[in-house]
């Protein structure tokens, strides 16, 4: 039975642990970065990560991932999360231009990472977009797109290649670099399970759970970096990367509704 007795964490200290390293980024960015600060926001995340994550497994019996009823709330969402996918597929489109007109060395690499990337932010348009009308009235149901499934997975593991394959470049933003490792690590891990939790009838898997709290978590993150950064620089810094912030608070908000929406449902079957 799941009950605020058996929770670890109440939903205000969630919310807490979220915005403490948020707030503390922000005045951090004010008064000037420094090392020592920089270990306390690190600390900071590493408390906001853990300590949901042990949460997550506080519960023994989950109410199923997906079910078969009308949810105009995260169907909403679930368009938002196309909308942000197809945000990133016009993004590694532009990038495949700047990287074939601009760039001398490792073309044909940086090319196949950059259109694979592409191609499956195209495809998890067209899956998500599916999976949102099915949560409707409409009689499809997206479980039957089999292959598609896999689609967001590659997605993140193309982005987190292309992305670890940039570390050279990135070595003067170091915090929003591994922001973005984190963000496109804790992406594959969750896309996975979301995948996994279509042949799963019997109730979602704490792992899924708290996946979906991890990418919602470190994508508020790596928006909020990119914002203060963009703040702090000037918006003279803007490019085609710049995307990605409207992807990830597209996975922000569905990891955030669909973690909601497990434990909802899992408090109402008891």
């Amino acid at each position: 039975m799941l009950n605020k007795t058996n929770r670890l964490l109440s939903t205000p200290l969630k919310i807490l642990y979220a915005a403490l390293p948020i707030i503390f980024r922000a005045v951090s960015y004010y008064i000037g970065i420094t090392p020592m600060l920089n270990a306390v926001f690190i600390a900071l995340v590493l408390i906001g990560a853990v300590m949901p994550a042990i949460d997550s497994f506080s519960v023994k019996n989950y109410a199923p991932a997906f079910c078969n009823c009308v949810n105009p709330r995260l169907k909403a969402f679930t368009f938002v999360l196309a909308a942000g996918f197809f945000a990133d597929f016009i993004n590694r489109c532009v990038s495949v231009y700047y990287v074939i007109e601009n760039v001398r060395y490792f073309v044909v690499l940086g090319v196949l990472v950059r259109t694979v990337s592409a191609l499956f932010a195209l495809l998890s348009t067209v899956y998500f977009t599916f999976t949102a009308m099915s949560l409707g009235k409409s009689r499809f149901d997206f479980r039957n797109l089999k292959i598609l499934h896999l689609a967001p997975v590659i997605w993140a593991l193309a982005r987190l290649f292309e992305a670890l394959e940039q570390a050279g470049v990135d070595i003067s933003d170091a915090s929003g670099s591994i922001l973005k490792y984190t963000m496109l690590f804790a992406a594959l891990c969750f896309f996975y399970f979301f995948a996994a939790e279509i042949e799963n009838s019997s109730g979602a898997k704490p792992l899924t759970v708290m996946f979906s709290n991890e990418l919602s978590f470190f994508s508020l993150l790596f928006v909020s970096e990119s914002v203060l950064a963009l703040i702090k620089n000037g918006f003279s810094d803007l490019s085609y990367e710049t995307v990605l912030v409207l992807t990830a608070a597209a996975m922000c908000v569905f990891g955030f509704e669909f973690r909601r929406n497990i434990i909802k449902n899992t408090e109402s079957e008891n």
